[in-house]
């Protein structure tokens, strides 16, 4: 069966992309009430051994996103909601929720820069900012081309790699498409 938890974590990341597409920001009351409820989990499951795992789960991901802050490619609303739901998932199925959401955003992107015309603008942009860092050997912030055309409500990619993640939850749990009866 589904697990509860994996429930929770979309309904949380459906609730946040909504604050991010309405004010394009992801609200620090959910976070915290993701962390609270996080907590609360890891207590259940684990008991109060389990605090220091929770503690690390939720570090994890901010450390490792923190370069991508850094550039501004990522906003700090969105490593907390990631980091939130690191409380709540395995290191191999957060591993896998970075890595989709990472994915989709690219992929989004990628479509976006395609279809507007912007491909070769936002290539040489990136070049030169690869440029500057590189001859600079400091991180700084990534600066788009264009008013509103760089803007990525990336707490959807986060939605839709725990969409993914939970599709693949119910097809694993049921055995095969076939026992859906379709």
């Amino acid at each position: 069966m589904v697990c509860t938890n994996i429930v929770y974590v979309l309904f949380l990341s459906f609730a946040a992309y909504m604050c991010d597409l309405r004010s394009q920001r992801i609200p620090n009351v959910l976070i915290m009430m993701g962390y609270v409820t996080g907590f609360m989990y890891v207590i259940y499951e684990k008991g109060p051994p389990g605090i220091p795992e929770a503690i690390i789960s939720l570090l994890w991901p901010i450390l490792l996103l923190y370069v991508l802050f850094r550039m501004r490619a990522m906003g700090a609303g969105d490593i907390k909601l990631l980091s939130v739901i690191s409380t709540f998932l395995d290191f191999h199925n957060m591993l896998t929720v970075i890595y989709l959401s990472l994915l989709t955003g690219a992929v989004v992107g990628l479509i976006r820069m395609v279809t507007g015309g912007y491909t070769g603008a936002y290539l040489k942009n990136f070049h030169l900012y690869l440029q500057t860092v590189i001859t600079g050997k400091k991180i700084i912030a990534y600066q788009s081309i264009g008013k509103g055309n760089g803007v990525l409500h990336f707490a959807g990619c986060i939605f839709a790699a725990v969409a993914m993640l939970f599709l693949w939850e119910v097809l694993c749990s049921y055995g095969s498409i076939w026992d859906f009866g379709l």
